[in-house]
């Protein structure tokens, strides 16, 4: 029984007990040890093995609280040949999260060849966090480390009313670009803004590059130029430990009261324009033919100018058809974008913003109608409720009443309670 029990202490005794190489061994290093919150620090997991080794494999994984953790360089990394040994080397970019003393607990690796098995530690860590400098600290700093590159895009710059424009924002650079607080803000008579989900692209190699992409549909309200104005990005320098500022200037988009008319269109349009305000042209002076009455003659000019409005409407009738089919088909609604509204109007209503949870009522009602009724999205109510049919009509009319409190400087208390109606309705 003894012999049994010295050959298993044997079988599993830890590397170089019988005068052995281990197979493995990891070290841990932190570049730079000390940071500010936010800031990227690299770290390193160098496991140096012997060519012996046939399999590696985490039998405890690394994890880094108080920490967000993003890997560069595809698995196992670079690669260093030697005579005897081959090194594997992790890279990952971490960013602290909160200020103080943050451990890295430690991990464990087994390593295997054809004749044993061992396992080697990869040695806890700690680095210390702590807070940039309040002296001089912008009051719109929202915990971004710099430098960083910020750019805006708008498209298309000229639009009509019931039109959106789609706005494009980039912060990009080797730091924490999510931090960065893009905010734009207009009047409710002024423009209509929704935010679609953002999106996190990654250039990877020796560092690691981010880029944040947000993107806007921004509906305007009133006809006239629509200005975005320029945004400032604060951010602090961990270098120089100074405060800095990227900008987008601002976009200026001209808003025309409807869409042009095609020639075809502004031809037929003609009439019914003059009929709303402009005066008439006189008609000229024609004797009625002879033998027959003047009234004959007014009952013929009141038959032709009949059958010229009769005309008129089929035409218009038919262009409202042939430019309906061929407008282009609205995108599907994703489940995220309406997860995302949705989240934005029950945080406005806890809040008791009610111009904010409004925007978001009447914008997730368009989602749902979006499906059924294409177009939803920037469609006037009142074109909403000649389309819709009657299963619908209840969520058009209850649109159409959000939107009339919105636009008629409501009370706070009547809109909030419209938006907790909408909440209620959309599906």
């Amino acid at each position: 029984m003894r012999a049994l029990l010295a050959l298993a202490l044997l079988a599993v005794a830890p590397a170089g007990a019988a005068g052995e190489a281990p197979l493995c061994r990891a070290e841990v290093v932190l570049e730079p040890a000390r940071a500010f919150v936010g800031e990227p620090v690299l770290h390193r997991v160098r496991i140096v093995q012997r060519r012996e080794v046939v399999d590696m494999r985490w039998e405890t994984s690394l994890s880094f609280p108080a920490f967000r953790a993003e890997r560069i360089l595809g698995p196992g990394g670079p690669r260093e040949h030697g005579t005897a040994t081959e090194t594997i080397e992790e890279r990952r970019v971490l960013f602290p999260a909160r200020a103080g003393r943050l451990a890295l607990p430690a991990a464990r690796i087994a390593c295997e060849s054809a004749s044993r098995v061992e396992t080697a530690e990869v040695p806890a860590a700690a680095l210390v966090a702590e807070e940039p400098p309040a002296e001089g600290r912008p009051v719109g700093w929202a915990g971004l480390i710099g430098p960083v590159e910020v750019s805006v895009h708008a498209t298309p710059d000229r639009v009509a009313l019931g039109e959106s424009v789609s706005l494009a924002v980039t912060v990009q650079g080797e730091t924490n670009v999510w931090a960065a607080p893009l905010a734009f803000s207009f009047a409710p008579d002024v423009a209509e803004l929704f935010e679609r989900p953002s999106e996190l692209g990654r250039d990877m190699g020796r560092s690691l590059r981010l880029r944040w992409y947000r993107s806007f549909d921004l509906v305007p309200r009133r006809a006239g130029v629509l200005e975005v104005p320029e945004l400032r990005v604060a951010w602090f320098d961990p270098k120089t430990r100074r405060w800095a500022e990227a900008r987008a200037p601002a976009i200026s988009i001209v808003v025309s009261e409807r869409k042009l008319a095609t020639p075809g269109e502004r031809k037929l349009a003609a009439p019914a324009e003059r009929k709303l305000g402009a005066p008439a042209e006189p008609a000229p002076d024609v004797p009625p033919a002879a033998g027959r009455p003047a009234r004959t003659g007014r009952l013929a000019a009141a038959a032709l100018a009949l059958g010229a409005v009769l005309g008129l409407g089929a035409g218009l009738w038919l262009g409202r058809r042939r430019s309906r089919s061929q407008r282009p088909v609205p995108a599907p609604v994703r489940g995220e974008e309406r997860d995302d509204v949705r989240a934005a109007l029950r945080g406005a209503l806890a809040r008791g913003d009610a111009d904010g949870a409004a925007g978001a009522a009447a914008r997730l009602l368009r989602l749902d109608l979006e499906p059924a009724l294409p177009g939803a999205r920037s469609l006037a109510a009142e074109e909403l409720a000649a389309a819709a049919p009657g299963a619908l009509a209840g969520a058009v009319a209850l649109l159409a009443r959000l939107e009339r409190a919105r636009f008629a400087d409501a009370e706070p208390a009547a809109l909030l309670e419209l938006a907790r109606e909408a909440e209620r309705a959309a599906r």
